[in-house]
């Protein structure tokens, strides 16, 4: 086997590891995520990933050393006078790929003052979360998801991979070394969401997200000269030009901060501490055939519900024989002191989207949708 041969099996060896641990890839995945249920809410969704005022602008001159030992490439993450780093229309986008909730409702997409209000107002009874949570109610919401706005932060360097003797092989072998990530960064950049009760206007869950890591090969992080130095000098060796890695670190931290938003909003624990917060259980579980199972458990009795159809009131023989087997379904709990309710919907091929409103005696409202109510 000659040289060139050898060269070649190589290659094939490494070309799985190469792209197995790529830079910009991840196991975070739009089309994954999107497999799992959706909340079973209509979802408002407003504000927007907009940095303040002060952090929109250049943090003064760049620093060798970061507080944490490590090197600052950039003093900020996000380009200077960029307001809204990740648009809303992306926003939307994932939301929607993602399969983030049963439908949505978008506040404001096009009015940027009346968004960035929205994601800095101070307490839930400012005008701007009074306004948003009035037109989410409006349009048939059931939560309003709030964009609290973007925290920036110093873009650093941790240091070499546990990459680099692979790296380093495949330069020496292959030639493929400059592919394989070889230098770790990192970005504090902060999301912050909150989800809210369009009833009360109650913060009913909040979180954050960062992107965490992101390791660049050489052929990401360094520029024309660098690549020519890499003729002669191992890729783990070679500098990095700062344009580069802010370009591919911004890229890669956008869609991080996007899809680690929607995984936690599709998350089982989170739509369990929802429904913790509200004012009491509304579960709606899709049955074969196309039914929905509607389950309420409540301290106080049940004194109405709605039942919409693609959002218009559903009323008629089928709605009647479920409320009839709703309310005749009532069993207390005495040990836990609440009500229980349980009902089969079968709305026969009507409609696309299922809205249940309910209301207890003590006048408060909790309301869930399913996305696939009615279809067979």
């Amino acid at each position: 086997m000659n040289k060139y041969s050898v060269r070649a099996c190589l290659s094939a060896l490494l070309l799985p590891f190469l792209f197995s641990c790529g830079g910009l890839g991840g196991i975070l995945d739009v089309d994954r995520l999107a497999r799992f249920p959706p909340m079973p809410y209509r979802l408002a969704v407003g504000g927007g990933a907009i940095l303040r005022v002060e952090e929109r602008l250049s943090s003064g001159e760049e620093k060798k050393i970061s507080s944490a030992g490590y090197d600052i490439i950039l003093p900020k993450t996000f380009r200077e006078g960029d307001a809204e780093p990740i648009s809303f229309k992306s926003v939307e986008q994932v939301l929607r790929d993602g399969r983030a909730a049963s439908s949505f409702v978008l506040l404001d997409p096009d009015d940027f003052l009346a968004r960035e209000s929205l994601a800095f107002e101070e307490g839930v009874s400012s005008e701007p979360a009074v306004t948003a949570r009035e037109s989410a109610a409006k349009a048939g919401a059931d939560l309003l998801l709030v964009l609290e706005g973007l925290s920036d932060a110093p873009l650093v360097q941790q240091g070499v991979t546990g990459s680099w003797p692979v790296t380093t092989i495949a330069w020496l072998i292959a030639g493929l070394g400059m592919f394989i990530p070889d230098h770790r960064f990192e970005s504090e950049a902060r999301l912050a969401l909150s989800i809210r009760d369009v009833y009360t206007g109650k913060k009913l869950y909040s979180f954050g997200v960062t992107a965490g890591t992101v390791d660049l090969s050489m052929f990401e992080r360094t520029d024309f000269l660098g690549v020519i130095e890499s003729l002669i000098i191992p890729p783990p060796l070679v500098g990095n030009d700062k344009e580069n890695v802010g370009i591919e670190v911004r890229k890669e931290i956008k869609r991080r901060l996007l899809l680690k938003m929607l995984a936690r909003l599709k998350d089982p624990e989170t739509i369990e501490e929802i429904r913790k917060a509200l004012p009491f259980r509304l579960v709606l579980a899709e049955q074969r055939g196309g039914a929905v199972l509607v389950t309420v458990t409540s301290a106080q009795e049940i004194q109405a519900l709605v039942v919409e159809v693609d959002g218009k009131a559903l009323e008629g023989p089928i709605v009647e024989a479920f409320m009839r087997q709703f309310f005749a379904s009532q069993q207390p709990d005495s040990r836990a002191e609440l009500i229980n309710y349980q009902a089969s919907l079968d709305l026969e091929g009507k409609g696309r989207e299922l809205r249940v409103i309910v209301q207890d005696s003590a006048g408060q409202r909790v309301s869930g949708t399913s996305a696939t109510g009615g279809q067979r």
